[in-house]
């Protein structure tokens, strides 16, 4: 994935065999953390990282963080 791949990419051609770290963990809350976005219970900017890996691996998103997100203010 840091060369550019996508994660469906990345894991069916270089490690279909492999636990990807925090995958399974996207996948089984990141519905939920959304849902929890979208009704305000958690804050978007409060949460730049989990936000941005939801994306990457349950939408096959490409790997980008908005850098500046980091710093936002709560």
């Amino acid at each position: 994935m840091g060369l550019g791949m996508r994660y469906q990419e990345a894991k069916t051609a270089h490690m279909p065999e492999e636990t990807i770290e925090g995958a399974d963990l996207a996948f089984a809350i990141g519905s939920t953390v959304l849902e929890l976005v979208e009704q305000g219970e958690l804050a978007k900017n409060a949460l730049p990282l989990m936000l941005g890996m939801i994306d990457i691996i349950c939408n096959d998103a490409p790997v980008q963080f908005l850098w500046n997100d980091f710093f936002a203010q709560s």
